[in-house]
């Protein structure tokens, strides 16, 4: 399993391994200040209203090396931390995972889950580590080994000073501590904890002394209840409905169906296009895990993993820039919708045509996700954008060229007294 866990990792842009790219704020935001800047300004200076450790680490380290292969370490930086999360499942001793089929199963599910949005990318290492979170609040919690304790501990004390998405389990943390009495876990909680301090304490100082930095994070573009199901929609319905699956002509005919029942029915306004899809899809999720908690409502691991995706979804899409989300915000809470699926499947109190309900939503999901697993990176990656290693030569020739970086049009400026 482990070795296909990296062969579905590499063969899905074996280009970026060695014709990468910097994306988006990878490049144009922590690559360049990193570039311009000291180590020691650069950790002390927080972007985006939090801190973000491994960022700063990744692309500090991305600029020691020439430039022309600077993006080559962030890849294989993201490349590392991604292959370590899924192998983190395959080799973990979890009990909500009790066979070998489950574990493997969640372990292939992430890079298939993974949007190409943030692949192999350190823009997206704070949803996986995110999920890395999720994998050691479930871990059993009586241990023996102390190197792996301390393997942990260093892992949650990342994860929570590069973002806030694995802060928002602090308190999930605490009620295992108490609930278990675990001298591991109540170390677990104190981490968080402090980290959580950290994040608040840079979130505010940024709302008061940099607001502009924040504002576009705070304005919805669209009304409150058509919000609300969008992105309720949106959490539970990519799992089924990715992007190629939505270009089959049965599945315009459903949303145009759907659609007409919503406006009939409820009096709703015509939404974009394939939301009414989303709907459908998400209510047929709902419809196989709403009973699954009541089934599973004194497994408080199972609630631990509902109630993550649903708080981390919730508060990542609010913090977006005009809170509209999107795919990199929808695969922390997809992966742990995915982890609640497989781990109910084949458990006592269901019966077993339920438990072939769930396997057959787990096949759907991971059909849907095959289908749309290499033909959606032509998207964030192609030959229609300049190659890295030529914008690094127009700019040894002139330095005021600003390098184009992915995805269009975003670039970066660079000083050339920095070299």
């Amino acid at each position: 399993m482990t070795i296909a866990v990296f062969a579905a990792t590499i063969f899905r842009k074996p280009q970026l391994l060695y014709h990468p790219r910097f994306y988006a704020e990878e490049g144009s935001i922590f690559f360049q200040f990193a570039f311009n800047n000291s180590f020691l300004h650069y950790l002390l200076t927080p972007h985006f209203g939090y801190y973000a450790l491994y960022n700063v680490i990744s692309t500090s380290l991305a600029a020691l090396f020439p430039l022309e292969i600077s993006p080559l370490i962030t890849t294989y930086e993201a490349l590392i931390l991604q292959l370590s999360v899924s192998l983190y499942v395959v080799w973990s001793d979890i009990s909500l995972f009790n066979t070998h089929f489950k574990r493997y199963l969640i372990a292939i599910s992430f890079p298939l889950l993974c949007p190409g949005q943030i692949w192999l990318t350190t823009v997206g290492i704070q949803y996986w580590l995110c999920i890395l979170t999720v994998i050691i609040l479930l871990d059993k919690y009586p241990t023996e080994n102390d190197r792996i304790s301390k393997t942990e501990l260093s892992l949650l004390a990342l994860a929570g000073l590069t973002g806030i998405l694995s802060c928002i389990m602090t308190p999930l943390f605490i009620i295992k501590a108490v609930e278990t009495k675990s001298k591991k876990y109540m170390t677990y909680a104190y981490c968080l904890t402090s980290c959580s301090i950290l994040q608040i304490s840079v979130f505010v100082y940024t709302l008061l002394h940099n607001a502009n930095e924040l504002t576009e994070r705070f304005i919805s573009v669209d009304e409150t209840y058509v919000k609300i199901i969008k992105q309720t929609t949106l959490l539970t319905s990519k799992l089924l409905a990715s992007d190629n699956t939505l270009n089959y002509d049965f599945v315009d005919k459903i949303d145009k169906m759907t659609m007409h029942l919503m406006i009939t029915l409820w009096n709703m306004p015509v939404l974009e296009k394939y939301v009414a899809v989303y709907f459908l899809t998400g209510f047929v999720m709902l419809l196989i895990i709403l009973p699954l908690l009541v089934i599973h409502r004194n497994n408080t691991d199972m609630l631990f993993i509902i109630f993550s995706a649903i708080t981390v979804y919730t508060i990542s899409v609010k913090l977006s820039i005009n809170g509209v989300g999107g795919p990199r915000y929808i695969f922390a809470p997809s992966a742990m919708i995915m982890i609640f699926l497989v781990s109910a499947y084949g458990n006592k109190g269901a019966n077993s045509i339920f438990n072939c309900l769930i396997l057959m939503l787990i096949s759907l999901i991971m059909v849907n996700n095959c289908i749309n697993y290499i033909p959606s990176m032509d998207k964030y990656y192609n030959d229609e954008w300049p190659r890295w290693e030529e914008e690094v030569g127009i700019w040894r020739r002139d330095g005021n060229h600003q390098l184009k970086i992915w995805p269009p049009p975003w670039q970066m400026s660079l000083k050339r007294e920095s070299l």
